[in-house]
């Protein structure tokens, strides 16, 4: 094999990984805009349960000699008590949830690549970061259901746009795409989340 052949399928091999990222990816981002009030609720549990076995796993493996089965009993438990106290501060975790993913739908939006709106974006998306995560504390179902709806729709056209060069020429029809999507996820996470109180 020569360095020629050996580049040639080193580049196939990478453009094949990066197709699996981007279906990947926009698999994420249409869980996202479809079912981002559920979803959030399952992250910020499994989060506060690994960080609870994470801890009581280590410090009672550092306390208790003898029996292995115990540090493991002792993080289950930790676990779950952090997964049910990751629920009660789960305010905090919203902002962050919240102001993250708006930030980052701001900095996916296909602006004009001249210095000046490379600014405007960065403060954009503090704003942005600021602004959602405030207000997804304040009212949190419905602007929860509004920001993953919408930053699902922008995150789909992105993929999208990697998977088909056409689409990326095509803006009008990207924010078809992102307005279309954002309000039918909408939709469903209003009508699948009936009756939840948060």
């Amino acid at each position: 094999m020569d360095v020629l052949e050996m580049f040639n399928s080193v580049r196939q091999l990478t453009e094949e990984v990066s197709q699996v990222i981007l279906a990947f990816s926009l698999l994420f981002a249409v869980l996202q805009c479809f079912f981002g009030y559920r979803l959030l609720k399952i992250w910020i549990g499994l989060v506060g349960f690994l960080l609870g076995f994470a801890l009581g796993y280590l410090i009672s493996g550092a306390l208790v000699d003898g029996k292995a089965y115990l540090p493991a009993l002792i993080g289950i438990v930790t676990g779950v008590i952090f997964a049910l106290l990751a629920f009660k501060i789960y305010l905090i975790g919203v902002f962050l949830y919240c102001g993250a993913i708006a930030a980052s739908a701001v900095h996916a939006l296909p602006l004009p690549s001249e210095e000046g709106w490379k600014v405007l974006g960065i403060v954009l998306c503090v704003l942005a970061f600021l602004a959602v995560g405030f207000l997804a504390t304040k009212f949190s179902k419905p602007f929860i259901i509004a920001v993953t709806a919408s930053t699902g729709a922008v995150k789909v056209a992105e993929s999208l746009q990697g998977m088909s060069g056409a689409l990326a020429e095509n803006q009008t029809l990207v924010w078809l795409i992102i307005v279309v999507l954002a309000a039918a996820g909408m939709a469903v996470q209003f009508m699948t989340a009936r009756g939840k109180r948060r």
